[in-house]
């Protein structure tokens, strides 16, 4: 009988679970959300960091369901899919911790944050956008990497490897995730390689190499996968060519396709150049292209020297068409001296963003820095304008408290799966600020992914190690008082 009731309880637990969810990931906002960006997996799939995850599973639902009705079934699914990736996740805490039945709710309602940065105007699983599916899939991801953590098995380190490898063919700035696996592989071979300090150095050693190894492998394979879908839309664009009034086909000119990672590097490179910088070409036709590239990056306000001093100076802080400047300036000057260079467009983007980072590296430091602060906000708390000062001050409270509230616990001899796992979310979260901010910019959607599962980390922290204690205590002195 009482096996019974349990099970009544739970299914009253969950059916109390999932009515508020299928609320909250399929009512609120406008229904399909088609955002700038959208074009990109829906029309333009070769444009430049697309990669071929979100659009693959677009075309899952266009053949499914036609044209006309299949975006209806991409927010259908993805809101599934979230509902059902944080379900899982906090079963998967409630059996682990044996939570009670409203503590469920509480972590499952906690679990929904990062969906919910753009309402009431949209839910993310609204949007026809990669978030509507990584978001979710991170809840997966996270759950095999602190099973990995808890358990030292390494089953789960692959299993969370292969949730990092399907995210970085959704999401470029999910490579990231490589860089964990190969600090989630030392911890377990260092744990597994018992007692000894030479024994656990040479573990330590192996596991490092055998991570980066892996990593690069990882990083590899889902550059040479998005260069083939690449490939095949520039050869799509390129059949698809221009056709005159009269019928005829002309010669469309075409540009070099470049990757994201040329672009990033010249995009960060050339932010940081002064004119001076030409001096440090050698070679003659870089020198002139370079000075017709800085002419038209100045005249645009694109260089640092341009950013506003202050608490918003992040948001002018990268710019991301500068491929498109230098292009245009490599152009010119094909123009004025056809047939005389020989470098292609690549190896000048490189050639300007390496040489340039080289020598403003400090510079380029401090701006990834000030890029940093904004994304710890906006990973554990909100933007806020027109208190965006005191922001900075609650962010760094919480980071401050939950790392202290970690030590303690750890000293206090608490639960060693529940430190592990608010330590786990720690490190994921610093290690996605700094990775996502030295290559890209972490605006509040490319770091959100985190904040959830870091609230409900926190919670079992707080509970087991200061809101249990001090209601024993007062329960206590309440008994002592009632004896004197």
């Amino acid at each position: 009988m009482r096996a019974l009731s349990e099970r009544r309880i739970n299914k009253t637990i969950v059916f109390c679970m999932l009515i508020p969810g299928f609320l909250f990931y399929f009512v609120p906002g406008e229904w399909i959300s088609i955002q700038k960006d959208s074009t990109a997996y829906l029309v333009d799939r070769g444009r430049e960091g697309v990669l071929p995850g979100y659009p693959v599973f677009l075309d899952f639902f266009r053949n499914l369901m036609g044209e006309q009705y299949f975006l209806h079934g991409v927010v259908i699914a993805q809101s599934a899919l979230a509902l059902a990736c944080t379900f899982l996740f906090v079963i998967v805490l409630q059996r682990q911790f044996q939570l009670c039945g409203w503590e469920c709710i509480l972590l499952y309602m906690g679990s929904m944050m990062p969906f919910s940065i753009y309402l009431p105007e949209c839910g993310i699983t609204h949007q026809i956008m990669t978030e509507g599916i990584t978001y979710a899939l991170f809840y997966l991801y996270f759950l095999a990497t602190v099973k990995a953590v808890w358990t030292l098995k390494y089953r789960w380190y692959w299993g969370s490897m292969g949730f990092a490898f399907l995210l970085g063919l959704i999401r470029s700035q999910m490579i990231f995730l490589q860089a964990l696996g190969l600090l989630l592989l030392i911890w377990i071979t260092v744990n597994r390689a018992g007692k000894g300090m030479v024994r656990k150095t040479a573990y330590f050693v192996s596991a490092m190499i055998a991570g980066v190894v892996l990593a690069l492998l990882s990083y590899k394979l889902i550059y040479t996968v998005s260069a083939c879908d690449l490939q095949r839309q520039a050869e799509k664009k390129q059949q698809g060519a221009a056709v005159t009034e009269e019928g005829q086909e002309t010669d469309t000119p075409q540009r070099e396709a470049t990757s994201q990672f040329v672009s990033l590097i010249l995009s960060r490179g050339f932010f940081e150049a002064d004119q001076e910088d030409a001096e440090i070409f050698e070679d003659e036709v870089l020198k002139d292209i370079f000075n017709r590239a800085y002419r038209i990056v100045d005249e645009g306000g694109h260089r640092y020297a341009y950013a506003e001093p202050g608490l918003y100076m992040w948001e002018d802080l990268v710019y991301d068409k500068m491929v498109l400047d230098v292009g245009e300036a490599i152009m010119e000057y094909d123009e004025e001296n056809p047939g005389v260079r020989s470098q292609s467009d690549t190896e000048i983007y490189l050639a300007f963003g390496m040489r340039l980072l080289v020598k403003h590296f400090g510079r380029y430091l401090y701006h990834a820095v000030r890029l940093m602060i904004p994304s710890f906000i906006a990973s554990v708390f909100f933007q806020i304008k027109p208190i965006y000062l005191i922001c900075h001050f609650i962010t760094l409270f919480i980071y401050l408290f939950s790392i202290g509230l970690c030590i303690y616990a750890a000293r206090r001899g608490g639960d060693r799966h529940k430190i592990e796992f608010a330590v786990s979310i720690l490190i994921v979260l610093i290690v996605m600020v700094v990775l996502i901010n030295l290559a890209f910019i972490g605006i509040q959607r490319y770091v959100v992914y985190g904040m959830g599962i870091f609230y409900c980390a926190m919670y079992l922290l707080t509970r087991d190690m200061i809101l249990i204690p001090c209601f024993d205590r007062f329960v206590r002195r309440a008994k002592r008082e009632q004896k004197e």
